[in-house]
């Protein structure tokens, strides 16, 4: 009989898991490269039992695919995405309760970034810093996974800052893998020649067309070796809550700038357990065309 005495987190968060799932603002192409849409990756409340109370808050996580965005511009469409979602859902609970005659105060829900949230409780008090600090070191040795570790660190500063809410914390919440491709400088124009000479002479050979493109649809090492924009770093990792434990720290977080590409086999549902590849690519024309690569790239010019 409780219910329209104030609406539960779990209600505003699927609003905004509708919102936010395959987002236009997030979801780049480069041509005719489409970067995945936005999908989210959990969703979970803070009950650890069953009882007939509303969840008090929702962790949530997607995964976003960009290939040009930097996180600062990542954040603000996730944080117009959460606005305009919350924004809807609360005129319709507003309806909702006229029509139920019940008179409920729904309010407006507040925007705030991890960063924003840190700043503020270590301005309330110094010695919040080292707690939290302490506490991510705590979490590091748990044996939690980084979204795990990210959700207690806000969770514990969210209760810090002595807030109420409604509110929408954003932020990071595992390892970035930032966008590379090559550079115009004279290494990645010879690796770039490298890649399209080998592709045609492999081509000449067997009956296998091979195109190149410019963003590997998927998680690649090639991020952190290839050549990225590190100017980005610095955004992410103050918005990552456990960064200074589990991810060394800004200035350990670096980029090989190395001119990389992305020759591998080609498959099908790859980091899955049905992962396979063609075995007649794989075994009788990849190897061909990684030689013709790396022998161009280490013959003199």
């Amino acid at each position: 009989s409780d219910s329209f005495r104030g609406f539960g987190a779990a209600a505003l968060a699927g609003a905004l898991a509708a919102e936010m799932e395959w987002l236009p603002e997030l979801t780049e192409h480069t041509g005719d490269e489409f970067g995945a849409g936005p999908t989210l990756l959990g969703m979970k409340d803070d009950k650890t039992a069953y009882d007939v109370t509303m969840p008090a808050s929702v962790w949530m996580y997607w995964n976003v695919a960009l290939h040009r965005q930097n996180p600062g511009e990542v954040l603000a469409a996730l944080t117009d995405a959460a606005q305009r979602s919350a924004t809807e859902f609360c005129a319709t609970l507003e309806k909702r309760s006229d029509a139920a005659r019940a008179g409920a105060a729904i309010g407006n829900v507040e925007m705030i970034g991890f960063k924003t949230l840190l700043a503020e409780i270590s301005v309330k008090d110094a010695k919040n810093a080292a707690a939290i600090a302490d506490l991510a070191g705590t979490f590091a040795q748990s044996g939690l996974d980084l979204p795990e570790q990210c959700r207690r660190i806000t969770q514990t500063v969210w209760a810090l800052s002595g807030r109420s809410g409604p509110a929408i914390v954003t932020g990071f919440a595992s390892t970035p893998y930032l966008a590379t491709q090559l550079g115009d400088d004279p290494l990645g124009i010879r690796l770039e020649h490298a890649v399209r000479d080998a592709i045609k002479a492999v081509q000449r050979e067997s009956d296998v067309t091979v195109r190149t493109i410019r963003y590997f649809p998927g998680i690649s090492d090639v991020s952190f070796f290839g050549q990225a924009d590190q100017s980005s770093i610095e955004e992410i990792a103050a918005n990552t809550p456990a960064w200074p434990t589990v991810l060394g720290g800004s200035a350990r977080f670096a980029v090989a700038g190395i001119p990389t590409v992305n020759a591998g086999p080609w498959g099908r549902d790859y980091h899955t357990r049905l992962e396979r590849m063609h075995k007649g690519y794989g075994f009788g024309v990849l190897p061909g065309l990684l030689l013709g690569i790396v022998t161009r790239v280490l013959s003199p010019s």
